[in-house]
């Protein structure tokens, strides 16, 4: 479950799911004071994987809300990792919690967005993790988060390849005073080439084959046997075009 690791049960803001540790983040309210450097996706995955986990058992929990505060009053640090009132505003469904949907339209506290979902599963692929899960489905009802990654993973959609530091401003709306946190990516790369599916080969889970003018998707990683084509093995290839 990588998100919740800040929220408003906390006087002081912090990212909702960060991929990796901001070294800007203040830690020393926190005993052990070093908990707080391993409150991101990243450390928490690598973990387990040191501990001897397989990282294809692993799946990285995406959420579609995002966590905001109020009575936020310095701008060190972009807003980032500041002084909060531990009263959190009126969210969607629950204080402090705001849907995606919710969010999109109306104000920004920190939360995950087409360009961070697209980031987290390009690094679900990097990493051969076994895939990814959402909390929860309702909170993007137009399925923009839930498709971004699931086109990372078929390969349709585009490579983030650079990002930008993360940035924080306070907004108001309704009367709440929110922090503000996203992250910006600089540039894209060229879908990848899909190559045809050969035998003996060893392929990865989300990797994309054609196979007799069909295109396919893998479903879990395996090495290829002479007559383990996609079109014969549907527990291994899931056809996405034909």
């Amino acid at each position: 479950m990588t998100y919740d690791f800040h929220g408003g049960w906390e006087s002081k803001t912090g990212h909702n799911a960060p991929l990796y540790k901001n070294n800007d983040e203040i830690i020393s309210d926190i005993a052990p004071s070093y908990m707080k450097s391993i409150f991101n996706c990243d450390a928490a995955i690598q973990t387990y994987v040191r501990a001897g986990v397989s990282s294809q058992n692993i799946l990285m929990g995406l959420p579609l809300y995002g966590r905001g505060w109020q009575a936020v009053t310095s701008n060190a640090l972009n807003d980032f990792s500041q002084a909060a009132s531990s009263t959190p505003p009126t969210g969607t469904w629950k204080a402090g919690v705001f849907d995606y949907d919710d969010l999109k339209k109306s104000y920004i506290p920190s939360y995950d967005d087409v360009t961070s979902i697209s980031v987290k599963s390009d690094y679900v692929k990097q990493k051969h993790l076994g895939g990814t899960f959402f909390w929860e489905l309702s909170s993007d009802r137009q399925g923009e988060l839930v498709s971004t990654a699931y086109n990372v993973f078929s390969n349709t959609a585009e490579t983030i390849v650079s990002s930008t530091t993360a940035r924080s401003k306070t907004v108001t709306t309704t009367g709440s005073l929110l922090s503000m946190t996203t992250t910006l990516i600089s540039s894209v790369i060229a879908q990848k080439t899909v190559r045809t599916w050969q035998s003996y080969y060893v392929y990865s889970m989300a990797d994309e084959v054609t196979h007799d003018g069909r295109k396919y998707n893998c479903r879990q990683a395996h090495t290829s046997l002479l007559d383990w084509m996609p079109n014969c093995v549907p527990a291994l290839w899931l056809q996405i075009q034909s």
